[in-house]
């Protein structure tokens, strides 16, 4: 949804900043300003965009028309709809939490998560940017793969050389925006990546790798388009032999792609590391799963008192109980409630029982199981049906 949204908004500001007739606000507002605001709505990355989608504006306006009546204009067109989502999200916050901040403060926010991380000695790019760089880029690399990022390299030099600051070269660099905000928060610790090239040596985070295609593609498509223009233009080769030159070139850029795709191939969860995270995932969440699939097929009816939000319990889609019947943190009051007096509520109750002293951290505790541990009468009125390493299940004694 972000990389949608974000490709939108940097396909209305392109638009705007090159078509030879010039938009109005209002249609900036349209094309560019919409997607804007539902990238904002999705991550945070979206935040850099409107940021720097406006300094972007106000700087084209004032090449164009040096006036900074029309500046502002043109800039409140863009900016309006990004900054009402920005009151909306401050609103639900105020109005759900009672904290308009909850988002950056509060127990599910990055910060509180990063803390946590922090603590368990798994957040070492924090304050370290050559290991930032380093982590960052090697998700890159085994996301885009060698063939793209060389092709990208090429195009950012010859937009470097090509236009400097002139504005096609600020529409490709506008669409860096995503791409720094990645590596300042890693830099800042509000982002944590893992993979084959960082400190500790594990896998997490690297699809976050992918707020900076555009950018790369983008550099990509500029160096195929150069090196077909050259190809394709008087320049020194003769006439003859320019066929034979364009077959040889498109062919090495066939072959490349499959020697690429080849070496992908031989070793696809060693060398990607997005499918590498996803084989870890499943081999962590295997006990969580198990437990979800065995509660799935012997659940008869009542209620679940599940912490979803606890580490190892994210299976709620696993269930396939209706989403009323079940007790979890998003339900508010009636979590707490069923807390205070399960089997009032609970017919059903999913626990993670990992020993709270696990070398790694990696979520939020068991909430139900903290309750269930602080108030032993109230497992009594439950027996377990189904137990592993890491998770059990509880069936109330009806009588």
């Amino acid at each position: 949804v972000l990389l949608l949204f974000l490709v939108a908004a940097l396909a209305g500001l392109s638009r705007w900043a090159l078509a030879p007739r010039r938009m109005s606000a209002g249609e900036l507002a349209v094309f560019a300003g919409i997607p804007t605001a539902a990238a904002m709505l999705s991550r945070y990355e979206g935040w850099m965009l409107a940021l720097t989608g406006t300094i972007f504006v106000c700087a084209v306006t004032l090449r164009r028309t040096r006036s900074a009546r029309q500046m502002l204009i043109m800039a409140a067109g863009y900016a309006w709809i990004p900054a009402l989502a920005v009151v909306w999200w401050l609103a639900y916050n105020w109005g759900i939490y009672g904290d308009p901040l909850e988002f950056m403060f509060g127990p599910y926010s990055a910060s509180a998560q990063q803390s946590s991380i922090s603590s368990s000695g798994l957040l070492p790019t924090k304050g370290n940017l050559g290991l930032t760089l380093v982590t960052f880029h090697s998700s890159v690399l085994g996301t885009a793969g060698v063939l793209l990022l060389v092709l990208a390299g090429a195009g950012l030099l010859l937009a470097a050389y090509r236009w400097r600051l002139q504005t096609p070269g600020l529409v490709l660099w506008l669409t860096a925006s995503a791409y720094v905000f990645a590596v300042v928060s890693m830099y800042l610790g509000q982002t944590a990546i893992n993979n084959a090239h960082s400190l500790p040596s594990t896998w997490w985070n690297n699809r976050f790798a992918m707020t900076a295609m555009p950018l790369f593609l983008l550099a990509a498509a500029l160096a195929v388009d150069a090196a077909a223009g050259w190809l394709t233009r008087p320049n020194g080769v003769r006439r003859t032999a320019q066929p034979v030159l364009r077959i040889g070139v498109a062919g090495g850029f066939a072959l490349a792609a499959l020697l690429q795709l080849g070496w992908w191939a031989a070793g696809p969860v060693d060398r990607a590391p997005v499918l590498a995270e996803a084989a870890m995932s499943a081999e962590s969440t295997r006990y969580s799963t198990e437990a979800a699939r065995w509660l799935a097929d012997n659940y008869d009816g009542g209620g679940l008192l599940v912490d979803e939000s606890a580490r190892g319990n994210a299976i709620i889609p696993l269930l396939g109980i209706d989403i009323s019947q079940i007790y979890l943190r998003a339900s508010g009051d009636r979590f707490t409630q069923a807390l205070d007096n399960p089997a009032a509520h609970a017919r059903w109750v999913l626990l993670n029982v990992e020993d709270d002293g696990a070398p790694v951290n990696s979520g939020p505790v068991d909430l139900v199981d903290r309750a269930f541990i602080a108030h032993p009468s109230a497992r009594a009125g439950y027996r377990t049906v189904y137990t592993s390493t890491t998770h059990a299940v509880l069936q109330r004694i009806d009588r």
